[in-house]
């Protein structure tokens, strides 16, 4: 007779228990990983925008420049900085005669689904004037 028989009851078997906690954590697991991933994602966006936003400022402050040169560089800077990785990006340069002013905005691309998240930028800077 066997040690199981002798006790008169059946052994509960663990069989199965690691599948199981898997089956459990995984999706949890995943999720996390692709909101770390997420975060880097949207990091990297903003100081694309930033540096885009830095840049159609520079070139709009330049001595005989316009709003449109920043607009056209800041644009230009995100097309090869960041050519997917901000969604639906607007640019806009604004000149006086102190002043640049540009501002970047748009939205990160998404991992996560039902997360969109924003990114902005502003630069001014002052604009070049000949002194005679």
């Amino acid at each position: 007779m066997s040690a199981r028989a002798r006790r008169g009851g059946r052994r509960r078997d663990d069989s199965g228990a690691g599948s199981l906690e898997m089956v459990l954590i995984f999706p949890v697991l995943l999720v996390l990983i692709l909101a770390i991933v997420q975060f880097g994602l949207w990091y990297e966006a903003e100081h694309a925008a930033i540096a885009a936003a830095q840049e159609g400022a520079q070139a709009a402050r330049l001595y005989g420049s316009s709003a449109t040169a920043g607009e056209t560089a800041a644009s230009g800077f995100l097309h090869q900085a960041a050519p997917t990785l901000i969604e639906r990006p607007a640019v806009r340069v604004t000149r006086s005669a102190t002043s640049a002013h540009a501002s970047v905005t748009g939205f990160v691309e998404s991992l996560v689904p039902g997360l969109h998240l924003h990114v902005s930028a502003t630069s001014s800077a002052p604009v070049e004037a000949f002194q005679p």
